[in-house]
């Protein structure tokens, strides 16, 4: 392995604090009274506590529910690429409902991979897609060109069956040791 070849194990993780911005709606049915669903993130947000208003428009306010570290990992690289080259680079927000606030978010986590985003669609959390700031495109952009390595699809190339060995039709083996079954009666 040469000095200048990016290795996962060698890479080190950058981190980006991110804010999230969730939008308020007045709920329409008799189940919720609220409505929220993170709308936009905002690069750094350390200035702003969860909970403050940053827009309202008649029902609807823009809330700062919170802001977390979003991590670039080397083993990821695949799916932060995937993600910048699909036209419309995201983060995904990751939150959970909080108890005894009804429609209300916590944030749990922020992250350019669709993969890791897609280990939290356990329907505990709320998984939405906002626009991903400039800021920390440019910082995935170089992040990406750092530390990926395209590698090569290998289909596994799978072994002729041998009749003689192993168990099943025709090896004159079964589960039940050699020869043939006889059944209790």
């Amino acid at each position: 392995m040469t000095s200048d070849d990016p290795s996962p194990a060698l890479a080190p993780v950058e981190r980006c604090p991110v804010g999230v911005v969730a939008e308020r709606r007045r709920g329409r049915g008799p189940w919720s009274e609220w409505l929220w669903r993170p709308v936009a993130a905002i690069a750094g947000g350390a200035e702003l506590s969860p909970g403050d208003v940053l827009r309202e428009e008649g029902e609807a306010a823009h809330v700062f529910i919170g802001a977390a570290e979003l991590e670039f990992i080397a083993a990821e690289t695949e799916a932060y690429k995937i993600n910048l080259e699909s036209g419309a680079p995201s983060i995904y927000v990751v939150a959970a409902p909080i108890d005894g606030d009804p429609g209300g978010l916590s944030l749990r986590a922020v992250t350019a991979s669709p993969w890791e985003a897609e280990a939290f669609l356990d329907g505990q959390h709320v998984v939405e897609r906002v626009p991903m700031p400039a800021a920390v495109m440019q910082l995935a952009r170089d992040y990406v060109s750092a530390f990926h390595v395209e590698r090569t699809f290998m289909k596994r190339q799978r072994k002729r069956h041998d009749p003689g060995k192993g168990f099943g039709r025709g090896s004159g083996t079964n589960d039940y040791g050699p020869g043939t079954f006889e059944p209790t009666r």
